[in-house]
């Protein structure tokens, strides 16, 4: 699977804003649309084998944090991946997914350990919620939420500035510098901004995943195949499958393989905008780079 010759469009090399961002992730991902699938198909397979091998061990804290690290590091490597191709197809350069495996083994001594400290980073909140949970015993529920929702602004923070650490690696590898800080040096004074083009993204790709999952599980309750429920109690069905919300409200036997087809809907869905953030990260590398050093490639 290869990029073919049909990209006609050099690069704009200019300061773009958040709608302009936007619109060159959606061009890039369409260009090169087959080789961002064929790595996100590479990627889900991966993770479900690693969620059913994890899943014979035994359910309690130490297994969720086992698997969010797992969970956490599959995604970042992929995202690697996805960046690599996303900078080849910035700037018109043939390549394939087997090329891009290659270049990422290649890289993987490079980034090991801004990969370990990025991956300390991902699962902080899963790390400190349980022991913000744990102790509203001995703190008023008011100081455990304000505790709460400062580990989320922290996590929030510096996600961002280190955002960037993936194409630093990728496009800077021959300078050698230290990715985390290079991160830090090329969101300054654009965190905010960034932040609301990332959740600008995250917001459509919300609302376009909840749009599809919901219209297909309408279209098979219409159809008969979730019995007499109501339209309302369809809509909430799907939402709870959506959302991750699992009720117990609708789990007959009759309703159970339906649910699975949902379910199964949700994970193609899921599958088909996943690249779109590592792109996105990708295009604001490029760009803060135009923005602060006039990068010209």
């Amino acid at each position: 699977m290869s990029l073919k010759n049909s990209i006609n469009r050099i690069p704009n090399l200019r300061r773009m804003n958040w709608i302009e961002i936007i619109d060159r992730v959606f061009h890039l991902y369409r260009v090169a649309f087959k080789l961002f699938i064929g790595i996100a198909v590479v990627y889900f397979i991966t993770d479900f084998l690693q969620d059913w091998v994890t899943g014979f061990l035994p359910k309690n804290y130490a297994y969720r944090q086992i698997r969010g690290i797992f969970n956490n590091l599959f995604s970042q490597v992929a995202s690697a991946a996805l960046v690599i191709v996303t900078t080849e197809v910035y700037f018109q350069r043939p390549i394939r997914i087997r090329d891009t495996f290659q270049r990422l083994v290649k890289i993987h001594p490079r980034y090991i350990v801004s990969l370990f400290i990025f991956l300390i980073l991902l699962s902080f909140p899963a790390l400190v919620q349980p022991i913000i949970v744990a102790s509203i015993p001995y703190l008023s529920a008011v100081i455990a939420l304000c505790l709460l929702l400062l580990s989320y602004v922290v996590f929030i923070y510096y996600l961002i500035t280190w955002g960037l650490y993936l194409p630093v690696i990728i496009v800077e590898g021959c300078m050698k510098p230290k990715p985390l800080r290079r991160s830090r040096d090329l969101m300054r004074k654009s965190r905010l901004r960034v932040f609301f083009t990332f959740f600008s993204l995250w917001m459509l790709m919300e609302i376009v995943r909840t749009i599809f999952v919901i219209s297909f599980g309408i279209l098979i309750g219409m159809l008969g195949f979730l019995g007499d429920y109501s339209l309302s109690e369809i809509v909430e069905f799907v939402l709870n499958i959506t959302h991750g919300l699992f009720k117990n409200e609708i789990s007959s036997d009759s309703v159970s393989p339906i649910y699975q087809i949902i379910k199964s809907w949700h994970f193609v869905i899921r599958m088909f905008l996943y690249p779109l953030f590592a792109i996105m990260v990708t295009v604001i590398y490029f760009n803060q780079r135009v923005k602060l050093e006039e990068f010209d490639h």
